[in-house]
């Protein structure tokens, strides 16, 4: 039989009964354990560890300590229990399941009188199924999309705490991951009737001091990640706003939760869940299970978000004998110098802007400078007055940026931004349209550049997405496509799970 034992909040220990005459067969079972709960890590096949042989490949989330005895992820925990059920394990549970779950329970009646909402607030059912859920547990990872309110759902979760479980000596760390999200969140907050909030939040960011004598701090990771591990030990609660960074690709964000050893309370909110095992793995490791109660599909339904259409728009590139384009950054190269191309999305720039009036079209890209000419060129078209470029480079204050969302949201017009800018949290309500005008893969970053337009507003209560894919046949003996024309099922099978209306079009492009 396996024992398990509770460390702290972060890790459990799991080991063999080195003194059970079967105690193989227990190091036999941790074996399983170890495989079961592993998976390949991102671009392992590259590493120099790999083709030396030194390593596999694998992320292991079941650690070594020594012979027999083991370290586990606590956020695992049910998964661990089913494994063990299914596969007729014992395990020898050394700790109350309440010094991992919480276990509480909300009283509405009371808590809606704590709370001081604002009239005009709507407290929506699935909102307070997460709340509930969450105190139940004291841990999760809240999956409700984009445009759902879940900094009200944060909120409240706080507000909880800070009423009715913590002492006044507990904190709470809050990370977004972005520096226009602090101010974002600490807004929204006062929109819900925070009261005093300055006496109790931290807005934490460069250039401003790391102290933590607030209940309350709100921060970047990248304003944590040099911090010493012994910091993150005064926080009974982590909030982790877009937790599907907690990954494989985000190491300093894996690294503060690893060290909030204290904090009972792990709490993530995302729109989306990670595509790759490894990453949704290592995000419900550190935080805790999945929770969802609401789907995209469902608040449209339901009329809280905009009626959405996907226009999938296939540019076929033409040239006899095909294009001379290597690998992938060849491609990329050749897909933003394409006059033809470029053209093709500023024409629909300009005929977008000449219908929507006071409205706000957001075309996303990856590269700033083809983002750049982009505006350069559309403003020479519609003039100066209506079109923003929005890069970290070229916008580098957050107080300046926040000038122009403001001004998008009262007056409309075009923004070009990063899709690791704006992709991710902006909040401007009056969104028609969405362009995506380079090509985009991953689940994550699609859905979340999807998210940015679909909240309903008076202005806006239909989005429309241009979604931007070339087909470039490659020159050589072989007759084969590029590279990101192959990414086509795949979106569409996103578009398909979240039950979005995708029609294709295709526009003949000429070579240049």
């Amino acid at each position: 039989m396996i024992s398990l034992k509770k460390l702290d909040e972060v890790y459990l220990v799991i080991a063999a009964d080195l003194l059970d005459v079967n105690f193989k067969d227990d190091l036999k079972q941790l074996e399983n354990i170890e495989t079961y709960f592993s998976a390949f890590s991102e671009n392992f096949q590259h590493t120099y560890a790999f083709k030396s042989g030194q390593w596999d490949g694998m992320t292991r989330f079941l650690r070594f300590v020594q012979y027999g005895s083991y370290i586990f992820p606590t956020g695992l925990l049910n998964q661990l229990i089913q494994y063990c059920d299914v596969n007729n394990i014992s395990v020898d549970i050394q700790f109350k399941i309440d010094d991992i779950y919480s276990n509480k329970v909300i009283d509405w009646k009371i808590f809606d009188n704590q709370l001081n909402l604002p009239e005009h607030f709507e407290k929506r059912s699935y909102q307070l199924e997460y709340v509930e859920e969450i105190f139940k547990t004291g841990r999760g990872c809240i999956i409700s999309p984009t445009g759902s309110g879940k900094s009200a759902i944060i909120h409240m979760i706080i507000q909880n705490l800070m009423i009715n479980e913590f002492k006044n000596d507990e904190k709470i760390i809050l990370i977004v991951p972005t520096i226009d999200l602090i101010s974002q969140m600490y807004d929204e907050f006062v929109e819900y009737g925070f009261e005093d909030i300055d006496d109790y939040v931290y807005l934490l960011s460069g250039g401003i001091p790391k102290v933590f004598n607030k209940q309350i701090t709100i921060s970047t990771w990248q304003s944590l990640q040099h911090m010493p591990p012994e910091t993150f030990s005064i926080f009974s609660c982590l909030i982790v706003d877009e937790c599907h960074g907690v990954s494989s690709t985000a190491e300093k964000l894996s690294y503060i939760s690893h060290n909030c050893i204290n904090a009972k309370y792990r709490i993530g909110t995302t729109g989306t869940t990670p595509e790759k095992k490894l990453d949704e793995m290592t995000m419900v490791s550190y935080l805790g299970p999945l929770i969802k109660k609401i789907s995209t599909a469902e608040l449209i339904e339901q009329g809280y978000l905009s009626t959405l259409s996907i226009k999938t728009t296939i540019l076929h590139w033409k040239k006899k004998g095909g294009f001379d384009i290597g690998g992938f950054q060849d491609e990329y190269k050749a897909i933003v110098e394409n006059e033809n191309r470029r053209n093709q999305i500023l024409e629909l720039c300009k005929q977008l802007t000449i219908r929507n009036n006071k409205q706000t079209i957001l075309v996303l890209g990856k590269r700033t400078d083809y983002l750049q000419q982009l505006s350069e060129d559309l403003k020479t078209l519609i003039g100066e007055d209506s079109v923003r470029l929005v890069t970290g480079k070229h916008v580098k204050k957050k107080a300046d940026r926040r000038d122009i969302y403001n001004e998008m949201r009262s007056d409309g017009g075009i923004i070009f931004a990063t899709e690791k800018l704006a992709g991710t949290g902006l909040n401007i309500k009056n969104i028609s349209t969405v362009i995506l005008a380079t090509p985009l893969k991953s689940k994550v970053t699609v859905l979340q550049a999807i998210g940015r337009g679909v909240r309903k507003t008076d202005k806006s209560t239909h989005l429309n997405v241009f979604d931007f894919v070339d087909r470039i046949p490659i020159a050589g003996p072989k007759k084969r496509i590029n590279s990101s024309y192959k990414w086509v099922d795949s979106k569409e099978n996103i578009y398909i799970n979240e039950c979005f209306t995708n029609k294709f079009y295709i526009l003949n492009l000429p070579s240049v």
